[in-house]
């Protein structure tokens, strides 16, 4: 099966078994814009996805392993955002593209864990971009971040570290290290990046671009000193 695609109607779960969907692309939609529903995806085992689409709607991942190749894309439109939620594990050597959209953008919740292999794509999209990513397992992330640079118009609201404890930063190399004293709790591998800025809040450690997010978990935080190290040229 190539060029696969399945509608969600509201409320609607699909279930994913096995590798199925192996080398084909995925298009998940809803294009119902008053819908404030969320489809659920129930995963077993493990499931192979290839330059998945996610235009619109509110998705819930639960169970299983999503491997993923090629790009994938959770992006908003000119109506709504998308929200998706994965309660799976991720792994695979793609790119996820959290894409901001036209409007109101993307927000991704990851409660799995996430292989070395993956680059997780922050795009801030077009008009009124915004993007936010919630890491609910910092321990077990090990995917790539590719932050905004300069070219890319606009930033991303907050990239959430949920029940880490850091009162200092320093990004060098690409490795975006935080310590608790002298105590390293968390690392990260980061790319691009502009005006980024470091909050403790009660909820964990906060990674924004331009300024405070003030609906970011736990609220507006203490800053933590972030040092970049510039590259030697």
């Amino acid at each position: 099966m190539t060029n696969k695609t399945i509608n969600l109607t509201p409320g609607e779960t699909l279930s994913l078994n096995g590798n199925q969907l192996h080398g084909d692309t995925v298009t998940l939609t809803d294009n119902n814009v008053d819908d404030l529903l969320t489809e659920t995806v129930n995963v077993s085992g493990t499931v192979a996805l290839s330059d998945m689409h996610i235009n619109t709607g509110s998705l819930h991942f639960v169970g299983g392993t999503l491997n993923f190749s090629g790009t994938s894309w959770l992006s908003g439109n000119a109506f709504r955002g998308v929200a998706a939620v994965f309660d799976s594990n991720l792994t695979g050597n793609g790119t996820l593209d959290l894409d901001g959209g036209n409007h109101d953008g993307s927000n991704t919740e990851i409660n799995g864990s996430v292989g070395g292999g993956l680059t997780l794509d922050i795009n801030p999209g077009g008009y009124a971009p915004t993007v936010s990513l919630q890491i609910d397992k910092p321990s077990q992330f090990h995917a790539t971040l590719a932050l905004p640079t300069a070219a890319q118009p606009g930033g991303f609201e907050y990239i959430a570290f949920m029940g880490l404890h850091a009162n200092s930063a320093d990004l060098s190399n690409d490795m975006l290290q935080m310590f608790n004293g002298n105590r390293l709790v968390d690392s990260v591998r980061v790319t691009g990046g502009q005006g980024l800025q470091m909050e403790q809040t009660t909820a964990g450690v906060m990674l924004s671009s331009g300024g405070v997010y003030a609906y970011q978990p736990g609220g507006p935080g203490t800053i933590i000193p972030l040092h970049i190290a510039q590259p030697v040229v």
